[in-house]
């Protein structure tokens, strides 16, 4: 396994490498790993600075999704949401093919090891309010202005 931090605006993450697929991409560090860098984890450091410089809409990384079946099914739905748009925790368990889950879909994304390269800041409440984050609202509404999404205060 390789890791490598990664600044960016919204702090330094921590990308983790196995197999030639990003495995994690967070603020937490994994202490057990020996190696640093790899060159999948300095493309993925290219794509973060061309993302938060308005230069990069869609990630172009090898990810290895984790997590329940449910989760994977949503973190797969996610990926497919554009640059720019959010949608609601139930258009999205519904997008995933459960549409009675989007309490559940909260849960998968507050759990989703891949921040930013699996978008789950484009999840907004139904009524429009901009719901939760792991990395806290702030974030979240900074993750949407760089795409151009400005919600109500």
């Amino acid at each position: 396994m390789y890791y490598d931090k990664i600044q960016s605006p919204l702090g330094d993450f921590f990308c983790i490498v196995k197999n030639n697929s990003i495995l994690s991409f967070s603020p937490y560090f994994i202490s057990n790993l020996s190696q640093r860098s790899s060159p999948l984890t300095q493309e993925c450091q290219n794509q973060i600075k061309a993302y938060f410089s308005h230069q990069l809409t869609h990630f172009a990384l090898p990810l290895t999704l984790q997590g329940s079946d449910f989760s994977q099914s949503i973190y797969t739905t996610l990926k497919q949401i554009p640059y720019g748009s959010t949608i609601s925790y139930q258009e999205l368990a519904t997008l995933a093919g459960y549409p009675k889950a989007s309490r559940a879909v909260g849960n998968a994304l507050k759990n989703n090891p891949l921040l930013l390269l699996i978008p789950c800041h484009r999840v907004i409440k139904s009524n429009g309010d901009i719901g939760g984050f792991a990395l806290g609202i702030e974030a979240k509404k900074k993750l949407l202005e760089i795409e151009g999404v400005f919600l109500p205060i």
